[in-house]
Protein backbone atom coordinates (compact mmCIF):
# COMPACT_ATOMS: atom_id res chain seq x y z
CA UNK A 1 0.00 0.00 0.00
CA UNK A 2 1.73 3.54 -0.93
CA UNK A 3 -0.98 5.98 0.22
CA UNK A 4 -3.52 5.65 3.34
CA UNK A 5 -5.58 8.63 1.37
CA UNK A 6 -8.52 7.21 -1.19
CA UNK A 7 -7.52 3.36 -0.14
CA UNK A 8 -9.58 1.08 1.86
CA UNK A 9 -7.84 -0.43 4.94
CA UNK A 10 -9.01 -2.14 7.86
CA UNK A 11 -8.01 -1.37 11.17
CA UNK A 12 -9.05 -2.27 14.92
CA UNK A 13 -8.75 0.16 17.57
CA UNK A 14 -8.06 0.01 21.59
CA UNK A 15 -11.30 0.22 23.65
CA UNK A 16 -10.57 3.35 24.82
CA UNK A 17 -11.73 5.02 21.58
CA UNK A 18 -15.05 6.55 21.14
CA UNK A 19 -17.71 5.50 18.58
CA UNK A 20 -20.60 6.99 18.42
CA UNK A 21 -23.20 4.55 19.34
CA UNK A 22 -20.88 1.62 20.38
CA UNK A 23 -19.95 0.33 23.94
CA UNK A 24 -16.50 1.93 25.07
CA UNK A 25 -15.36 -0.09 28.37
CA UNK A 26 -11.90 1.44 28.86
CA UNK A 27 -11.03 -2.02 29.53
CA UNK A 28 -13.23 -2.10 32.86
CA UNK A 29 -16.56 -4.54 33.66
CA UNK A 30 -18.07 -1.21 35.53
CA UNK A 31 -18.58 0.57 32.36
CA UNK A 32 -19.27 -2.93 30.44
CA UNK A 33 -22.31 -1.14 29.28
CA UNK A 34 -21.49 2.24 28.55
CA UNK A 35 -21.76 3.45 25.35
CA UNK A 36 -20.17 6.31 23.41
CA UNK A 37 -22.06 9.71 22.59
CA UNK A 38 -19.12 10.90 20.54
CA UNK A 39 -16.62 9.83 17.61
CA UNK A 40 -13.24 10.27 18.54
CA UNK A 41 -11.65 12.79 16.12
CA UNK A 42 -9.12 10.51 14.93
CA UNK A 43 -11.62 7.56 14.14
CA UNK A 44 -13.68 10.68 12.31
CA UNK A 45 -10.11 11.25 10.17
CA UNK A 46 -9.04 7.38 9.60
CA UNK A 47 -12.72 6.74 8.53
CA UNK A 48 -12.69 9.49 5.93
CA UNK A 49 -9.96 8.22 4.94
CA UNK A 50 -11.53 4.62 3.90
CA UNK A 51 -10.78 2.94 6.97
CA UNK A 52 -13.15 -0.13 7.83
CA UNK A 53 -13.05 -0.69 11.81
CA UNK A 54 -13.37 -4.42 12.44
CA UNK A 55 -13.12 -3.98 16.16
CA UNK A 56 -11.95 -2.92 19.41
CA UNK A 57 -9.52 -4.70 21.09
CA UNK A 58 -8.37 -5.14 24.93
CA UNK A 59 -6.79 -2.72 27.08
CA UNK A 60 -5.14 -3.00 30.46
CA UNK A 61 -8.29 -1.48 32.82
CA UNK A 62 -8.64 2.21 32.43
CA UNK A 63 -5.07 1.45 30.26
CA UNK A 64 -3.22 1.87 33.94
CA UNK A 65 -0.36 -0.75 33.38
CA UNK A 66 2.14 -2.20 31.22
CA UNK A 67 2.37 -6.20 31.42
CA UNK A 68 -0.92 -6.25 29.37
CA UNK A 69 -3.26 -8.28 31.66
CA UNK A 70 -6.56 -8.03 32.64
CA UNK A 71 -8.41 -9.42 35.11
CA UNK A 72 -11.98 -9.70 34.20
CA UNK A 73 -12.52 -9.13 30.82
CA UNK A 74 -8.90 -11.20 30.08
CA UNK A 75 -5.97 -10.99 29.02
CA UNK A 76 -4.66 -11.70 25.35
CA UNK A 77 -2.05 -14.19 24.35
CA UNK A 78 1.14 -12.77 22.49
CA UNK A 79 0.77 -14.44 19.44
CA UNK A 80 4.77 -15.42 19.05
CA UNK A 81 4.85 -18.44 21.81
CA UNK A 82 1.83 -20.28 20.70
CA UNK A 83 2.40 -22.91 23.47
CA UNK A 84 2.50 -20.67 26.34
CA UNK A 85 0.57 -17.70 27.37
CA UNK A 86 3.18 -14.71 27.60
CA UNK A 87 2.02 -11.79 28.43
CA UNK A 88 1.68 -8.85 24.89
CA UNK A 89 2.61 -5.77 27.07
CA UNK A 90 0.38 -2.63 27.47
CA UNK A 91 -1.89 -1.00 28.00
CA UNK A 92 -3.13 -1.49 24.01
CA UNK A 93 -2.58 -5.17 24.36
CA UNK A 94 -5.32 -6.17 22.32
CA UNK A 95 -4.13 -3.88 19.53
CA UNK A 96 -0.35 -5.13 19.51
CA UNK A 97 -1.56 -8.61 19.26
CA UNK A 98 -4.47 -8.57 16.51
CA UNK A 99 -1.29 -6.74 13.95
CA UNK A 100 1.51 -9.30 15.24
CA UNK A 101 -1.00 -11.96 14.99
CA UNK A 102 -2.25 -11.13 11.32
CA UNK A 103 -5.96 -10.30 12.36
CA UNK A 104 -5.67 -6.84 11.45
CA UNK A 105 -2.72 -4.99 9.51
CA UNK A 106 -2.56 -2.23 11.56
CA UNK A 107 -4.04 -0.78 15.16
CA UNK A 108 -4.55 2.46 16.97
CA UNK A 109 -3.01 2.65 20.55
CA UNK A 110 -2.54 4.87 23.28
CA UNK A 111 0.48 5.74 24.99
CA UNK A 112 0.73 7.58 28.44
CA UNK A 113 3.75 5.75 30.20
CA UNK A 114 4.75 3.25 27.32
CA UNK A 115 1.30 1.60 26.08
CA UNK A 116 2.06 1.99 22.44
CA UNK A 117 5.84 1.19 23.07
CA UNK A 118 5.49 -1.69 25.27
CA UNK A 119 3.19 -3.90 23.05
CA UNK A 120 4.77 -3.17 19.90
CA UNK A 121 8.18 -4.10 21.46
CA UNK A 122 6.52 -7.22 23.24
CA UNK A 123 4.40 -8.21 19.65
CA UNK A 124 7.83 -7.18 17.19
CA UNK A 125 5.81 -4.42 15.90
CA UNK A 126 6.33 -0.48 14.87
CA UNK A 127 4.67 1.87 17.66
CA UNK A 128 4.72 5.67 17.43
CA UNK A 129 4.54 7.78 20.62
CA UNK A 130 3.56 10.64 18.78
CA UNK A 131 4.45 13.87 19.96
CA UNK A 132 1.99 15.38 22.40
CA UNK A 133 -0.28 17.55 20.21
CA UNK A 134 0.35 16.04 17.07
CA UNK A 135 -2.64 14.00 17.31
CA UNK A 136 -5.85 15.37 18.76
CA UNK A 137 -6.72 13.25 22.37
CA UNK A 138 -10.85 14.71 21.26
CA UNK A 139 -12.86 11.40 22.32
CA UNK A 140 -10.45 9.16 23.74
CA UNK A 141 -10.78 8.21 27.58
CA UNK A 142 -8.25 10.16 29.17
CA UNK A 143 -5.69 8.14 32.00
CA UNK A 144 -3.65 11.48 32.52
CA UNK A 145 -4.36 14.12 30.03
CA UNK A 146 -1.18 15.55 30.30
CA UNK A 147 0.58 12.89 29.08
CA UNK A 148 -1.84 11.09 26.98
CA UNK A 149 -1.02 10.36 23.15
CA UNK A 150 -2.76 7.82 20.52
CA UNK A 151 -0.39 6.20 17.80
CA UNK A 152 -0.41 4.00 15.23
CA UNK A 153 0.88 0.33 15.95
CA UNK A 154 1.87 -1.58 12.29
CA UNK A 155 3.75 -4.40 11.08
CA UNK A 156 6.51 -2.11 9.43
CA UNK A 157 7.47 1.09 9.68
CA UNK A 158 6.46 2.59 6.45
CA UNK A 159 3.03 1.48 7.51
CA UNK A 160 3.41 3.50 10.82
CA UNK A 161 4.09 6.68 8.91
CA UNK A 162 1.25 6.00 6.58
CA UNK A 163 -1.38 5.68 9.61
CA UNK A 164 0.42 8.59 11.66
CA UNK A 165 -0.50 10.87 8.15
CA UNK A 166 -3.94 10.04 8.53
CA UNK A 167 -4.44 10.92 12.16
CA UNK A 168 -2.26 14.10 12.66
CA UNK A 169 -3.36 17.46 12.47
CA UNK A 170 -5.27 20.32 14.38
CA UNK A 171 -8.00 19.85 15.82
CA UNK A 172 -10.14 22.28 17.68
CA UNK A 173 -12.14 20.23 20.20
CA UNK A 174 -8.39 19.60 21.29
CA UNK A 175 -6.40 22.72 22.33
CA UNK A 176 -3.10 21.05 22.52
CA UNK A 177 -3.02 20.88 18.64
CA UNK A 178 -3.49 24.43 17.92
CA UNK A 179 -0.74 25.97 16.10
CA UNK A 180 1.13 22.98 15.10
CA UNK A 181 1.85 22.34 11.51
CA UNK A 182 1.22 18.47 10.07
CA UNK A 183 4.33 17.19 9.06
CA UNK A 184 4.99 14.63 6.05
CA UNK A 185 7.61 11.62 7.62
CA UNK A 186 7.36 10.13 4.07
CA UNK A 187 10.32 11.93 2.05
CA UNK A 188 13.01 11.56 5.60
CA UNK A 189 11.74 8.31 5.85
CA UNK A 190 12.72 6.90 2.22
CA UNK A 191 16.09 8.77 2.41
CA UNK A 192 17.36 6.34 5.19
CA UNK A 193 18.78 7.03 8.70
CA UNK A 194 22.36 8.38 7.20
CA UNK A 195 22.63 11.87 8.89
CA UNK A 196 20.28 11.19 11.82
CA UNK A 197 21.64 11.90 15.21
CA UNK A 198 20.55 8.61 17.37
CA UNK A 199 20.84 8.58 21.26
CA UNK A 200 22.40 5.77 22.83
CA UNK A 201 21.00 4.49 26.10
CA UNK A 202 23.88 5.82 28.78
CA UNK A 203 25.65 3.31 30.33
CA UNK A 204 24.67 3.53 34.08
CA UNK A 205 20.85 2.03 32.56
CA UNK A 206 22.42 -1.01 31.14
CA UNK A 207 22.81 -3.25 34.45
CA UNK A 208 19.29 -3.96 34.66
CA UNK A 209 18.68 -5.45 31.50
CA UNK A 210 18.20 -9.03 30.65
CA UNK A 211 21.74 -10.26 28.34
CA UNK A 212 19.63 -11.16 25.20
CA UNK A 213 17.55 -8.07 25.08
CA UNK A 214 20.87 -6.16 25.40
CA UNK A 215 22.53 -7.85 22.85
CA UNK A 216 19.81 -7.16 20.54
CA UNK A 217 19.86 -3.71 21.66
CA UNK A 218 23.72 -3.48 20.71
CA UNK A 219 23.05 -4.77 17.35
CA UNK A 220 20.62 -2.59 16.22
CA UNK A 221 22.38 0.59 17.16
CA UNK A 222 25.68 -1.09 15.11
CA UNK A 223 23.12 -1.51 12.09
CA UNK A 224 22.09 2.35 12.32
CA UNK A 225 25.49 3.46 12.44
CA UNK A 226 26.97 1.67 9.92
CA UNK A 227 23.91 3.09 7.66
CA UNK A 228 24.97 6.45 8.41
CA UNK A 229 23.08 7.55 11.62
CA UNK A 230 25.38 9.37 14.21
CA UNK A 231 25.38 7.52 17.61
CA UNK A 232 25.73 9.54 21.06
CA UNK A 233 25.22 9.12 24.29
CA UNK A 234 23.47 11.97 25.79
CA UNK A 235 24.43 13.38 29.46
CA UNK A 236 21.09 12.61 31.05
CA UNK A 237 20.69 15.18 34.49
CA UNK A 238 18.77 11.53 36.09
CA UNK A 239 18.42 8.21 35.70
CA UNK A 240 15.15 6.58 34.01
CA UNK A 241 14.09 5.52 37.22
CA UNK A 242 13.84 8.79 38.28
CA UNK A 243 11.78 9.86 34.87
CA UNK A 244 9.48 7.31 35.38
CA UNK A 245 8.72 8.14 39.18
CA UNK A 246 8.00 11.51 37.56
CA UNK A 247 5.85 10.21 35.27
CA UNK A 248 4.21 8.10 37.83
CA UNK A 249 3.33 11.32 40.28
CA UNK A 250 1.77 12.73 37.08
CA UNK A 251 -0.24 9.89 35.94
CA UNK A 252 -1.47 9.17 39.95
CA UNK A 253 -2.47 12.22 40.48
CA UNK A 254 -4.67 12.66 37.56
CA UNK A 255 -6.32 8.92 36.78
CA UNK A 256 -6.74 9.24 40.81
CA UNK A 257 -8.71 12.85 40.13
CA UNK A 258 -10.51 11.10 36.91
CA UNK A 259 -11.63 7.87 38.17
CA UNK A 260 -11.08 7.53 41.80
CA UNK A 261 -14.65 7.14 42.89
CA UNK A 262 -14.50 4.06 40.97
CA UNK A 263 -11.20 3.47 42.47
CA UNK A 264 -12.44 4.08 46.34
CA UNK A 265 -16.16 2.15 46.14
CA UNK A 266 -14.67 -1.72 46.83
CA UNK A 267 -17.91 -3.11 45.80
CA UNK A 268 -16.98 -2.47 42.37
CA UNK A 269 -15.04 -5.10 39.96
CA UNK A 270 -12.11 -3.26 39.63
CA UNK A 271 -8.34 -5.23 38.28
CA UNK A 272 -6.90 -5.94 41.89
CA UNK A 273 -3.22 -4.68 39.67
CA UNK A 274 -5.20 -1.84 38.36
CA UNK A 275 -6.63 -0.60 41.66
CA UNK A 276 -3.48 0.30 44.19
CA UNK A 277 -2.20 1.81 40.74
CA UNK A 278 -4.53 4.87 40.36
CA UNK A 279 -5.09 4.71 44.20
CA UNK A 280 -1.32 6.07 44.60
CA UNK A 281 -2.90 9.53 43.19
CA UNK A 282 -4.86 9.95 46.58
CA UNK A 283 -1.55 10.44 48.44
CA UNK A 284 -0.38 13.13 46.63
CA UNK A 285 -0.82 16.46 47.35
CA UNK A 286 -1.70 19.40 45.27
CA UNK A 287 2.03 20.84 45.83
CA UNK A 288 3.88 17.43 44.73
CA UNK A 289 1.81 17.40 41.54
CA UNK A 290 2.57 20.95 40.72
CA UNK A 291 5.89 20.37 41.28
CA UNK A 292 5.72 17.37 39.23
CA UNK A 293 4.31 19.06 36.29
CA UNK A 294 6.71 22.05 36.61
CA UNK A 295 9.67 19.52 36.34
CA UNK A 296 8.94 18.01 33.61
CA UNK A 297 8.45 21.67 31.66
CA UNK A 298 12.03 22.33 33.00
CA UNK A 299 13.22 18.55 31.65
CA UNK A 300 11.50 19.86 27.98
CA UNK A 301 13.18 23.11 28.53
CA UNK A 302 16.85 21.85 28.91
CA UNK A 303 19.06 20.08 26.86
CA UNK A 304 20.46 16.99 28.16
CA UNK A 305 23.53 18.47 28.48
CA UNK A 306 22.24 21.11 30.92
CA UNK A 307 21.06 19.85 34.10
CA UNK A 308 17.64 21.70 35.32
CA UNK A 309 18.73 22.21 38.98
CA UNK A 310 15.48 22.34 39.98
CA UNK A 311 15.39 18.96 38.88
CA UNK A 312 14.86 16.53 42.06
CA UNK A 313 16.74 13.22 40.83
Amino acid sequence: MRSAHCTEFRSRSSDLIEIEGRVTTGGSMVWRDRRSAVTATLAQRLIAAGLIVIGKTHTVEFAMGGWGTNQHRGTPWNPWDPAVARTPGGSSSGSGVAVAAGLAPWAIGTDTGGSVRLPASWCGLTGLKTTIGRVSTFGILPLSPTLDTPGPMARSVEDAALLYQVMQGPDPLDPRTRGITPSDPMPMLRRGVRGLRLGRMPEAERAGVDGEVLAAYDAAVERLERLGAEIVTPDLPCRFGDYTELTGRIIGAEGYFLIGDLIDDMSLPIDEAVRPRIASGRGISARDYLAALRDREEAKRNSPRQQPMSMRC
